[in-house]
């Protein structure tokens, strides 16, 4: 029945959020409204997985029900991906990265960085796809 899901994440500056996804995880902007800054709409994909950035303002015009204060507010986005080691050597060093890498159970290993609108971003992967849940330790980052 459904296909996908695709948050629609407000933002303070749909441009800084953009250039974080962009730069720390991959993700390339495919459209933006307007097509120049300053944006109030954009969208951004990597791999089989698509967000949404829009403005506070430009999103409660939308759905004025959406007002500040409405539930749904503090948000964590879990991303999977098979790169979650290589990510967490290339970003551990980042002033973004708010949660150091651990093993969360069953092979898993995720850490989370925080995005400029301060969302989590948890970066969820198999700490060795060959082992099967049978994985070491994962020992603690310098």
């Amino acid at each position: 029945m459904f296909r996908s899901l695709v948050p629609d994440l407000p933002c303070a500056d749909v441009a800084a959020t953009l250039e974080f996804y962009r730069e720390l995880l991959g993700f390339v902007p495919s459209l933006t409204l307007p097509a120049d800054p300053p944006y109030h709409w954009a969208l951004a994909r990597c791999g089989e997985v698509t967000l949404m950035f829009q403005t506070l303002s430009s999103l409660t015009a939308e759905f004025p029900s959406l007002h500040a204060g409405a539930a749904g507010g503090p948000l964590a986005l879990y991303l999977e991906t098979d790169r979650a080691l290589d990510l967490y050597e290339h970003l551990r060093n980042r002033p973004e990265l708010t949660q150091p890498l651990k093993e969360t159970g069953q092979g898993k290993v995720e850490f989370a960085l925080t995005d400029p609108d301060g969302r989590v971003v948890v970066l969820v992967g198999d700490r060795n796809p060959s082992c099967q849940g049978a994985c070491p330790p994962v020992q603690s980052a310098p």
